[in-house]
């Protein structure tokens, strides 16, 4: 991006330069016409620039969202975790209770 704005700075001056001959040179009508257009250009390339997402602003910005995204999983995996070790002593106390029904009907049947 620093190559970028150099390069427009550059623009702008070689711009304003071109401005200033214009102006001194006393060119007609149709001059003062193209001295605007060229002012009005180059406003609007100044308000692009200051428009700009730099590298640091994007790089920042990706990094908390993937930080977010990061922070959510985990706290997924964590509630899945929780929910399968609860789901594993529900089946042990099933298994359990299976088990003490069996032994009733087998002690019965005696």
């Amino acid at each position: 991006m620093g190559a970028a704005v150099k390069s427009i700075a550059i623009i702008a001056g070689a711009g304003f330069g071109l401005l200033e001959a214009l102006a001194v040179t006393g060119t007609s009508e149709r001059g003062s016409d193209d001295l605007q257009a060229i002012e009005n250009r180059l406003n609007e390339v100044e308000t692009r620039i200051s428009r700009a997402i730099t590298e640091e602003e994007l790089s920042r910005s990706a990094k908390n969202t993937l930080d977010r995204l990061e922070e959510r999983i985990d706290v997924r995996f964590e509630h899945q975790s929780r929910s399968i070790e609860a789901l594993r002593v529900m089946i042990g106390q099933t298994d359990e209770l299976l088990q003490r029904v069996l032994d009733g009907l087998e002690n019965k049947t005696d």
